[in-house]
């Protein structure tokens, strides 16, 4: 019988992120949902094949616990949901430069973050899945979405 495989997934909150985690271990699949709060991730703890972990994916240390903590618990990593993500409105000169940065922190630089955490046992296994989820945002011009 083939071993269970290990889902890592960012952004389980709500939306996408839940309803991946959900359907992930109704698939037969070990999976470790993540949000930045543990109080946003209290509805998935009682459900089986889902344990949860914190991770911020813009806090190296919370990135580096989390994945450590699964490759000691789980074994492997067998596939990355990149998922953690956020919508900002506004004006494109009235966003704050911060505002913009942290956004990109967030949807951009810790998503690739993720990806450098998990590659190497990625690559020495020999197999492994990565999946960044998007958004309509990207193919489609809204008013004042231009972060």
């Amino acid at each position: 019988m083939p071993r269970q495989r290990t889902v890592l997934i960012t952004g389980c909150s709500s939306g996408i992120g839940a309803a991946t985690a959900i359907e992930a271990a109704r698939r037969g699949h070990r999976v470790v949902a993540t949000a930045r709060s543990a109080e946003s991730l209290s509805g998935m703890t009682t459900l089986p094949g889902i344990r949860t972990a914190v991770l911020d994916v813009t806090d190296a240390a919370s990135i580096a616990s989390t994945v450590d903590q699964m490759r000691a618990t789980e074994g492997a990593i067998d596939a990355l949901v990149n998922n953690a993500g956020y919508g900002q409105y506004g004006a494109a000169e009235e966003v704050s430069p911060e505002d913009w940065r942290a956004q990109y922190d967030v949807n951009v630089f810790g998503a690739l973050a993720m990806i450098r955490a998990v590659l190497p046992s990625m690559r020495s296994a020999g197999a492994g899945r990565i999946v960044n989820v998007s958004s309509v945002a990207g193919k489609i011009a809204i008013p004042f979405a231009s972060p």
